[in-house]
């Protein structure tokens, strides 16, 4: 390779993370029917890897708590807006979500607290989609409010994503697509629940043992004293002088 060719390849490449740059601050996709090139539709895959870029790097930021809500919400829509770009979805959903995914990138750029339960707005469908099953969407709504939400944040991140989709491709493509996005959004309900619910410590309730039962006693038996004969004065006087019989040893 010359000298020449070095150059043009070196100024190509700056040219490239200068464009990349640029994209990063772009936050919507082009339309379907105006990708008439192939230089249009390099200009959006650059762009969502280019958010994908800026996701990475705020996520990697020490120094403060990770927001995995946020985070992984954000990774889920890119990767949502990729795949629906790349299957031509007739909607605006790709644009939607990749909007979604640099409003999230863009709140943790700026130092935005990590959400506590509760205060999380409720979520509204995107473009391109509309709410289907609302008992899920009530069920996402109520976990996002339950003292546990920081153990399930990344499968109830997930399970909006998997609504949204749903809604989307019964709009595109009817019921027999949105199944199995409802059936994956249903079982990460099921999983957030159960982490939400053992993240709560219950309070451990220490019962005492039972009193023992005093074992009754036994009578105690009477005991019976003898009366004692008590001699009398005269019994007890002792004479002074003692006599014996004559030739006798007893008195």
């Amino acid at each position: 390779m010359n000298t020449m060719t070095r150059i043009l390849a070196a100024a190509s490449a700056l040219l490239c993370l200068a464009t990349t740059a640029l994209h990063a601050s772009d936050r919507t996709l082009t339309p379907l029917h105006q990708r008439t090139t192939d230089e249009a539709i390099q200009a959006d895959l650059t762009r969502l890897s280019a958010w994908t870029q800026r996701l990475d790097q705020v996520a990697a930021k020490s120094g403060r708590p990770r927001d995995v809500y946020r985070e992984t919400l954000a990774r889920e829509w890119i990767a949502t807006a990729t795949r629906e770009y790349q299957d031509n979805d007739r909607t605006q959903f790709a644009s939607a979500a990749l909007t979604r995914a640099a409003g999230l990138i863009e709140q943790m750029e700026g130092g935005v607290m990590k959400p506590k339960p509760g205060e999380l707005p409720a979520s509204s469908s995107v473009l391109g989609s509309k709410a289907v099953h609302p008992e899920l969407w009530a069920s996402l709504e109520e976990l996002k409010k339950h003292e546990g939400f920081e153990c399930a944040a990344e499968a109830l991140a997930r399970m909006e994503v998997e609504l949204q989709t749903a809604g989307n491709e019964e709009l595109d493509q009817g019921d027999c697509h949105s199944s199995p996005h409802l059936r994956a959004a249903e079982d990460l309900a099921r999983e957030a629940r159960l982490k939400v619910e053992a993240c709560v410590a219950k309070p451990i309730v220490v019962v005492p043992p039972p009193a023992p039962t005093p074992t009754p006693l036994s009578p105690t038996p009477e005991v019976v004293v003898p009366p004692q004969s008590i001699p009398t004065a005269e019994e007890l006087r002792i004479p002074r002088n003692v006599h014996f019989a004559l030739d006798k040893h007893f008195i």
